[in-house]
């Protein structure tokens, strides 16, 4: 009972309105593939994230993502493959530290207080999607999420071990924290 409490009923997101234009929308990085293009995960969520710029609901795009699992920098990754689908250079910022979700909510609340913004948009993977809202809320951010779903060719498999990961995570984030939670979510 309490692993249900802890995944499903842990900070409420905020529902999307498509009427409404945010000041920004924040895509959470993902591993590029070897040759530091964006894997089939990031381009789902930077689809999302384009279709949102180019229907309105946005004016800025903010790529969140670091060097993590290799070389390659995942908010450039992002940047480029914006550039390349109509994206104006001008309207994207890049945080390139973060090397994980806790860091994407401190980095980008940085950026956020930086621009005095007050309406923004998460864009991340519909599994990844609770865990990120509860995160960005201990960082007293409280954005509106989209969930992407996973990309057709991700395997079965690979689906469900992230589904299982991200929750697993979730519990252990609600139930003993995250060291680096403490030290750096003061408002």
């Amino acid at each position: 009972l309490l692993v249900f409490i802890c995944v499903f009923c842990v900070s409420s997101t905020s529902v999307f309105d498509p009427r409404k234009k945010y000041q920004a929308a924040i895509v959470l990085g993902n591993p590029t593939k070897e040759d530091g293009t964006p894997s089939p995960i990031l381009k789902s969520r930077l689809n999302r994230a384009i279709e949102l710029y180019k229907n309105g609901n946005t004016e800025r795009l903010v790529f969140s993502g670091g060097a993590a699992d290799n070389e390659f920098v995942e908010a450039e990754a992002m940047k480029q493959y914006a550039i390349d689908n109509g994206i104006p250079r001008e309207v994207i910022i890049c945080e390139r530290q973060s090397r994980f979700t806790v860091e994407n909510a401190l980095y980008c609340k940085q950026i956020i207080q930086k621009k005095n913004w007050d309406s923004v948009i998460i864009v991340t993977s519909t599994y990844h999607e609770k865990r990120a809202s509860y995160i960005f809320h201990k960082f007293h951010i409280n954005p509106t999420t989209i969930g992407v779903k996973l990309p057709q060719e991700i395997t079965i498999t690979r689906k469900i071990y992230l589904i299982i990961w991200d929750k697993l995570l979730l519990v252990k984030y609600v139930l003993f924290g995250d060291d680096n939670f403490p030290k750096k979510c003061k408002k």
